[in-house]
């Protein structure tokens, strides 16, 4: 690898700014700190590559001072041919880098480190192709997107409480519902997604599971939503119309409205908070079981 020219000019900026404002300085007070300034650029650059730099910052000063010459011999150094074969260096160095690159140097980054051996297939955001397709599929149109390691885990954090808070508001009204179910509930759907992230199950075991939680929750809003007609056939029979139809004729000692009345006071002295209520939830569980089908099971088929 070439020696980056681009520092080399920074640094040489850097010292024509530090050398004029050194006019009150001594010599060696100058020489020392342009020595410091020179020590702190070439612990930043490769070992192997500090001779070329030092060289070419030097052509940029034709009056190079021999003070700094301690400094150009370090490459050749026992220490530094040390570092050069040290790999914990380049790795900081490398980390150090890394901060200024943008998303999709990163990505290149870590598609470097899978082919070279160092990092394993889909680690370090080398995600699986198949899965990046069907995400991108399902959110971006099916355009390839950069998927951010660190929000897809929060993603996938923040989606899962979702599922389980929802998974256990629909196990507690669907057995209030079919009471028989409860033995025959699904097991909770956390125990599902920790063994599908951990590949303790198979893929299709869990998906089939966050299906089963997609449709009992379909099937949930959509009874709740015909909650208000199942309610209506309760109390259809106090309609006026239901009333006038059933009440007796009026004649010459009751009026028609006051027999509707009589007749009303007892359809509706029937009624009970309690027993309404039981009534509703027992028509609401036999509605359930029409659209699951025969059996009324707790798992949708």
């Amino acid at each position: 690898m070439a020696t980056d020219l681009s520092e080399v000019d920074r640094l040489a900026a850097r010292l024509r700014e530090m050398q004029a404002g050194f006019d009150d300085e001594t010599p060696e007070e100058r020489a020392q700190a342009i020595d410091l300034l020179i020590r702190e650029a070439i612990e930043k650059v490769v070992p192997a590559q500090r001779g070329e730099f030092l060289a070419e910052l030097q052509r940029r000063f034709p009056t190079w001072d021999a003070s700094t010459h301690m400094v150009a011999d370090a490459p050749s150094s026992t220490q530094d041919r040390q570092d050069d074969r040290d790999w914990t260096w380049h790795l900081d160095r490398l980390i150090q880098l890394t901060e200024a690159l943008d998303p999709h140097e990163r990505r290149a980054l870590q598609d470097r480190l899978v082919r070279a051996g160092l990092v394993p297939e889909g680690d370090a955001g080398a995600w699986p192709e198949e899965s990046v397709r069907r995400v991108c599929e399902a959110l971006f149109g099916g355009e390839r997107a950069s998927i951010d390691a660190g929000r897809a885990l929060d993603l996938i954090t923040q989606l899962s409480d979702m599922a389980m808070r929802l998974d256990k508001v629909i196990r507690a009204v669907w057995v209030n519902l079919l009471p028989e179910d409860r033995v025959r509930q699904p097991a909770p759907i956390e125990r599902a997604l920790a063994k599908y992230l951990t590949g303790e199950i198979e893929p299709a075991q869990g998906e089939q599971q966050i299906k089963d939680l997609r449709q009992r929750a379909q099937l949930m809003i959509g009874l709740l939503a015909d909650a208000g007609r199942i309610a209506f056939g309760r109390v259809e029979f106090l309609m006026p119309e239901q009333i006038e139809r059933s009440a007796p004729r009026g004649g010459l000692m009751s009026s028609r409205e006051a027999l509707c009345w009589q007749t009303y006071k007892k359809r509706a002295g029937f009624l009970e908070r309690e027993i309404f209520q039981q009534e509703i939830r027992r028509d609401l569980g036999e509605e359930l079981r029409k659209v699951m089908g025969a059996g009324g099971s707790g798992t949708v088929r």
